[in-house]
């Protein structure tokens, strides 16, 4: 079955617990506010067959794009750490799933520049949730993921 995103979720989930960087991450947007200095939420953006192998070769190619969200409380002090710190973070973790090109599971390697359409990137902004306004830096993590369906004749 195509699409298959649990794993790809929970191995980008997995290695940004590793980072150090945010204590508090997890799958799918959070409903409060963290009180943690930077918290961290991974989600499903999109996803599909980028390639199917000729020639009797089994499986396909998938391109998952996953957002990753980091969270800083916009009222923190000193107000300029704000930018420092999310940026420190964003660029730390940026570089992490560049030079970790196996993420386990099925994920093959980090489509960097966007062979596929979509680069790594990192957007920056402002959200409310729960009546707390935070500074966030969206990652966009474009994942190419091997044989996630096995193709029959």
């Amino acid at each position: 079955m195509p699409f298959q995103l649990r794993a790809t979720l929970q191995a980008i989930q997995s290695h940004l617990a590793k980072s150090g960087y945010c204590r508090t991450n997890q799958i799918g947007e959070p409903k409060q506010a963290s009180k943690e200095r930077i918290a961290a939420a991974v989600f499903n953006r999109s996803a599909r067959v980028i390639r199917v192998p000729l020639g009797g070769s089994p499986g396909t190619e998938e391109l998952h794009i996953i957002n990753v969200r980091l969270y800083m409380n916009m009222m923190d002090q000193p107000q300029e750490q704000i930018e420092f710190l999310l940026n420190e973070a964003a660029s730390s973790i940026t570089e992490d799933l560049m030079a970790d090109f196996d993420l386990g599971a099925t994920v093959r390697h980090v489509d960097v520049g966007g062979i596929y359409g979509q680069p790594l990137e990192v957007v920056y902004g402002y959200l409310e949730l729960s009546g707390v306004m935070y500074r966030v830096a969206d990652l966009t993590v474009p994942l190419v993921v091997d044989n996630n369906v096995t193709l029959a004749a």
